[in-house]
């Protein structure tokens, strides 16, 4: 019996996860196979976040939104992430929502939260991250990598590398 459990459980995250990917490849194909512009709306997607609950993108319609993909083992990563969150802080009540999509594992991502810190939810998806990432336009397949989305769901801004807080602000300062 316990065997009978355990493989639908593990039937179940592989329907899960392929799901995610289906959702993804059909997002990537519908730009003719080309990630995502600045100027196109942003595609959905979803992942779980650290509680393992799906979270949808379309949960934070209507925000500006600092969509940033980023690993605990990134040093650049780890340097932004207490500018995003002291940014967040001071910037949600303008309806600015900072998001991390970590391409890691759960435990890392709780390690270093429990640690240093973050404001903002963060998804996991480790290999689904990295196939997001490319189809927000993340060619290369570098980390840290930022996605600015308007309150309208168009991509206003994408950036490769760290970002330093003055920069940060220069991009989000017209869609304030």
């Amino acid at each position: 019996m316990k065997v009978i459990k355990r493989l639908i459980k593990y039937l179940s995250i592989t329907a899960g996860t392929m799901t995610i990917i289906l959702t993804m490849a059909g997002a990537f194909a519908q730009n003719n196979q080309a990630p995502i512009q600045v100027g196109d709306k942003r595609p959905g997607f979803e992942l779980r976040d650290l509680e393992g609950q799906y979270r949808h993108i379309s949960e934070w319609d209507g925000k500006l939104i600092v969509l940033n993909f980023w690993a605990t083992w990134c040093p650049p990563c780890l340097h932004e992430i207490p500018i995003f969150s002291s940014l967040h802080n001071e910037l949600s009540d303008q309806g600015v929502q900072f998001l991390g999509i970590a391409v890691d594992n759960p435990r890392n991502i709780n390690r270093f939260i429990k640690e240093n810190g973050m404001s903002y939810p963060t998804l996991y998806g480790q290999q689904n991250a990295t196939i997001l990432a490319k189809i927000y336009g993340n060619k290369h397949g570098g980390l840290p990598y930022t996605v600015i989305i308007g309150r309208d769901g168009i991509i206003l801004a994408t950036h490769s590398g760290e970002l330093q807080r003055d920069q940060l602000q220069a991009l989000l300062k017209p869609a304030l």
